[in-house]
């Protein structure tokens, strides 16, 4: 790296040129008006960004001068003629605050980020040092390890950290060099937090025996990041090959795996699904409860992000929005080509000659309106001469148990007269070659597994 300071302004400046011709949209700037973000906000400039660049500064209102930087960025960002928003937080409480306000203002960024755009950091080599030996001392696999990344996606955004490369000493220099000024945060000498104590503590100590420290953990960080890159692949392999169309995998073939794979692909699809992944307790619950459970066993293992279940010899990731019962009622008409989002699925009506088969329900077209709404429990229905009992042609259809949850009942001026999967009450059967009404059962795609 150039060390002169002028050369060092030089190569940010360069770098980021590099990297916005290959970003496109809008750029949103996480701007606190500290140092690290006031750099990065004149190098952007400098680099051709000005049209396309928004600083977001997040106010959290935990300091006593937290309007004043407000003001001071706003008034900053109005002189170099930027973009400005700004964002006020509401942390209540006094329990993790550091961490809670971490990760509400990436989710306050996020959401000032347009969906096409880039949320752009100013975390440097240092705060990558920082973050590698904290999750170190939480006891982090790979993923953890290997920090933070120069640009990744995160909840469908692009996120890009062009200072990853540069030391905060660096960072000094080139503030000299191009006379910015900037707001110093009098809690980043506070020694509570973790993060400071690090900072301001334990790494000064530990350069003064390993002098290239703060480089050598971040080049570590990278190595983390082969890893994990190596163990996505991995996972995505036998991803393909264990997965079927419903979205499950093979227990049978996930046993079959090395206990390392195994691990490595429940992880991963955790976090492919786009949730956090649960502890290291929960996911050896799902090996002793789920992947070795009877096999007519339906066990579920759940944490606040998502559950994992299993049904028919398969596993299932889910979220509890995909888990969760459908308990509303809706009033629909019947007309051609209608479509009803219920729950997870949907409902379409068309117009037609009636279909031999078991995945349409065809009732006559007297039939106007309908109201679709749970199956009470015990519900039995009348079909070509027998009372059937819902749940149980469900279960022998193999349905799986949250889907039972989840698949509506056609009521007719309050009598269940159809149920998808089970048929039409014989009292509104159609004649097999009478014009009637067709309707088919959908069930939403979950979101991408993979």
């Amino acid at each position: 790296m150039a060390s002169t300071p002028a050369a060092l302004a030089q190569a940010l400046v360069a770098h980021c040129e590099h990297y916005l011709a290959t970003i496109k949209g809008p750029l949103t700037l996480g701007y606190s008006g500290g140092l690290d973000s006031t750099v990065l906000l004149h190098a952007l400039l400098r680099a051709g960004a000005q049209q396309r660049l928004t600083a977001v500064h997040i106010n959290h209102g935990l300091q006593p001068l937290a309007d004043t930087w407000l003001a001071y960025c706003e008034q900053e960002c109005a002189r170099l003629g930027v973009d400005f928003a700004a964002v006020a937080l509401h942390l209540p409480g006094t329990a993790n605050v550091e961490g809670r306000a971490r990760r509400e203002r990436r989710l306050a960024l996020l959401q000032q980020t347009s969906p096409q755009g880039c949320l752009v950091l100013a975390q440097h080599q240092n705060d990558q040092a920082e973050t590698l030996l904290l999750q170190l001392l939480r006891g982090a696999g790979p993923q953890g390890l290997s920090a933070m990344q120069p640009c990744s996606e995160y909840q469908g955004h692009t996120l890009w950290r062009p200072l990853l490369g540069f030391l905060r000493k660096d960072l000094a220099q080139i503030a000299q060099h191009w006379q910015l000024h900037w707001v110093e945060d009098p809690t980043n000498q506070d020694l509570e937090p973790d993060r400071n104590y690090l900072r301001q503590f334990i790494i000064p100590k530990l350069e003064q025996r390993w002098p290239q420290l703060v480089p050598t953990l971040a080049r570590n960080a990278q190595l983390q990041q082969d890893a994990v890159q190596l163990q996505k692949q991995i996972a995505a392999q036998d991803w393909q090959q264990l997965a079927d169309s419903q979205g499950g995998i093979s227990i049978a073939e996930l046993l079959a795996l090395s206990p390392e794979r195994q691990r490595n692909l429940l992880y991963r699809w955790v976090l492919a699904r786009g949730m956090q992944p649960p502890s290291q307790k929960v996911l050896n619950r799902v090996w002793q409860e789920l992947l070795l459970a009877r096999a007519d066993a339906s066990p579920q293992v759940t944490w606040p992000e998502g559950l994992f279940c299993r049904h028919a010899g398969r596993l299932f990731l889910l979220t509890p929005q995909e888990a969760a019962a459908t308990l509303s009622k809706k009033e629909i008409q019947l007309v051609p080509q209608a479509r009803y989002q219920w729950g997870q699925g949907t409902l379409m009506v068309d117009k037609a000659k009636k279909l031999e088969s078991h995945q349409v329900l065809c009732l006559p077209l007297g039939v106007k309106h309908l109201t679709l709404a749970p199956v009470p429990k015990g519900a039995k229905l009348y079909v070509k001469g027998l009372h059937r009992q819902v749940r149980e042609v469900w279960r022998a259809l193999g349905l799986a148990p949250w889907q039972r949850l989840q698949t509506p009942g056609l009521f007719y001026q309050g009598q269940l007269v159809a149920v998808v999967g089970v048929g039409v009450n014989d009292e509104f059967s159609v004649e097999p070659e009478a014009d009637s009404w067709v309707l088919s059962w959908q069930w939403t795609e979950p979101k991408s597994q993979w």
